[in-house]
């Protein structure tokens, strides 16, 4: 067989032919897209048991609905400013450097208090970069830090420059 519509000796259509039954096989014997699932039956303490799951899980989802988060926004991200408030070096658990002043957590508060109302009346708090010296107790620094988070987001940016 040298025709030129054979191919591996047999004709092109002989090999359409298969190949149409080839696709007709699987088709046929492919299970259906819309088969119904197998009924299972359960026992009645089970379907009871799932109901009352299913009951408990719609309240708890009906009580988190609407519900948001209580923290407010940086004032960065409000658009109230562009940088950090303050630069605040740690100098103990109670003692807060700023520039070359160095403060209580009383008169830092005070310091910039019209910034601290413009936030509150904003809606957002205010972001602060805070360092630490050297030489300072990891737990005057974490009492430190908890005092400044009551009023500010605290952004933890290493130690001082000396």
């Amino acid at each position: 067989m040298s025709d030129r519509q054979s191919v591996i000796g047999f004709t092109e259509a002989e090999l359409g032919l298969f190949i149409a039954i080839l696709f007709l096989a699987l088709f046929v014997s492919a299970p259906g897209k819309n088969a119904d699932p197998p009924y299972v039956t359960l026992p009645k303490a089970t379907v009871d048991s799932l109901r009352q799951r299913v009951q408990v899980l719609t309240l708890q989802l009906d009580t988190l609905r609407g519900r948001r988060s209580k923290q407010r926004p940086s004032c960065r991200e409000k658009g109230l400013t562009n940088d950090y408030l303050l630069d605040v070096g740690v100098l103990s658990a109670s003692s807060f450097q700023v520039g070359r002043r160095v403060y209580n957590a009383a008169q830092l508060l005070e310091s910039v208090r019209s910034s601290i109302d413009r936030a509150l009346s904003a809606g957002c708090v205010h972001q602060i970069r805070v360092r630490y010296r050297s030489g300072l107790s990891a737990g005057e620094y974490d009492e430190a830090v908890r005092t400044l988070e009551r009023h500010f987001y605290p952004l933890l940016a290493g130690r001082l420059p000396e």
